[in-house]
């Protein structure tokens, strides 16, 4: 898997329908005894007009690109999550048919910058 290829799927697994498909469960939460600690949120979301939902459902999904990008930041070594002085490196590897490609580091592009470019598209 190239870093391309973990990106997109990466997104494509976790963003693409995250916002409507969220949005879908706070207007109908599933199960017989449904979570009612939204019924605010969707009180407030089908009081809006269509465009308004439409731009509320934008607003949630910026906010994913946004911590998505932030975890591939620190996947990619240039946000931090130590809470000490000590160094240490975190390696993001693919492994198949008894081989592993290392996805984050300097030798490549960098896994946050391709994220960008594909939600800038």
């Amino acid at each position: 898997m190239t870093r391309d290829q973990f990106v997109a799927n990466l997104k494509t697994a976790t963003l693409d329908t995250a916002a409507e498909s969220e949005m879908r469960s706070i207007l109908n939460p599933p199960g017989r005894k449904p979570d009612r600690r939204n019924d605010d949120i969707a009180a407030w979301f089908r009081s809006l007009t269509a465009e308004q939902q439409q731009l509320a459902i934008r607003f949630a999904q910026l906010t994913g690109d946004s911590v998505l990008f932030g975890v591939l930041c620190v996947l990619d070594g240039v946000r931090s999550i130590r809470r000490s002085e000590s160094v240490g490196e975190l390696q993001v590897a693919w492994h198949e048919d008894g081989e592993a490609t290392i996805l984050n580091g300097d030798d490549g592009e960098m896994l946050h910058d391709i994220f960008g470019s594909l939600i800038r598209k």
